[in-house]
């Protein structure tokens, strides 16, 4: 990076239910800082520990490195560096169709951070510049055409994430549909977009997850984990699965967006959920506690124990 100023940025949030602005981001050599707004003491801060009823009108900066290009908060809104992660794909894509060539390291994390960094789960948004940020929030979400669960474009990517020959042109696809839509970070697959469901009028902003191939059957076990709290009368995000041989997806209804029962208060955290097919039993752990759950059903046991360890024996990544 080079010396003196490099690139600026602006944090809005909506937790207060309208958009607002909340701070600065600058990006300065080898530094991150970010000042937050003084009209910004009564929203949540950047970080937990921020009281920003203290701190409106103070910067904070933390060292930009290889191995830490973004602040920790800023940084889980960008994919991981893993040059198979679909989401890191699709989004160094998009920077190459808008003729950015940003190579590597802490510059590519800033440019992704600026294409990706709203939306997310959570209340931060980042953008170029506050235009761009007003322009973002009139424009609609629900008004993007939406797409059904088995569109082919859709069954395209999942097949291709499955089978691990993902190509360039169906990620030029299905950029195509999703431009509107930030994909979301995280280790596994997944894109953000709105989709048909039924019993819809309306599009529904949802978080669409894809079988890999490194952990076979984990989305099946997501899916059967829904049922489990379901059945012992837990609040969940209404869900739509589409599974056949050669592609396999999950789309969830967006509950962080949502107010009431099925809304980010309503849902509780599932910290993990493990599979035992010797046993048969799925164990849910959520908030600290574990609950362990019969289900004599043969597909279920199965994909438990496939994608608790998966192919070598290994832990799942979070999804």
């Amino acid at each position: 990076m080079g010396e003196g100023w490099i690139a600026t940025a602006d944090v809005w949030t909506r937790a207060t239910g309208e958009p607002r602005h909340l701070g600065k981001l600058v990006l300065v050599g080898n530094q991150v800082r970010f000042t937050y707004n003084r009209e910004a003491g009564d929203l949540p801060g950047l970080s937990l520990v921020h009281d920003t009823a203290k701190l409106a009108g103070e910067t904070f900066a933390w060292p930009s490195t290889e191995e830490n290009p973004l602040p920790p908060m800023l940084q889980a809104l960008v994919p991981p560096v893993d040059g198979r992660n679909l989401q890191r794909r699709i989004l160094t894509r998009m920077l190459e169709r808008r003729g950015v060539f940003t190579a590597r390291g802490p510059d590519l994390e800033w440019e992704l951070l600026l294409l990706e960094g709203r939306n997310a789960i959570g209340h931060l948004d980042v953008f170029t510049d506050n235009t761009v940020a007003q322009a973002w929030y009139q424009t609609p979400l629900d008004g993007a055409a939406a797409l059904d669960l088995d569109a082919p474009p859709l069954l395209k990517l999942a097949s291709e994430t499955l089978q691990g020959t993902l190509s360039a042109r169906t990620i030029d696809e299905i950029i195509e549909i999703a431009e509107l839509h930030p994909t979301s970070g995280g280790a596994m697959p997944k894109v953000l977009l709105p989709i048909s469901a039924p019993e819809h009028n309306q599009p529904v902003d949802a978080l669409v997850k894809f079988q890999g191939e490194e952990y076979p059957d984990v989305i099946r076990l997501e899916h059967a984990a829904y049922g489990v709290f379901e059945r012992i009368s837990q609040a969940v995000p209404e869900r739509w699965m589409t599974a056949a041989e050669d592609a396999v997806l999950l789309a969830t209804r967006r509950f962080d967006r949502a107010d009431g029962p099925a809304g980010a208060d309503g849902v509780g955290v599932l910290d993990a959920v493990l599979g035992d097919g010797r046993k048969g039993s799925i164990v849910l752990v959520r908030d600290g506690d574990a609950a362990e759950f019969r289900d004599d059903r043969r597909d279920v046991a199965h994909a438990g124990a496939r994608a608790v360890l998966g192919p070598e024996g290994r832990r799942p990544p979070p999804v």
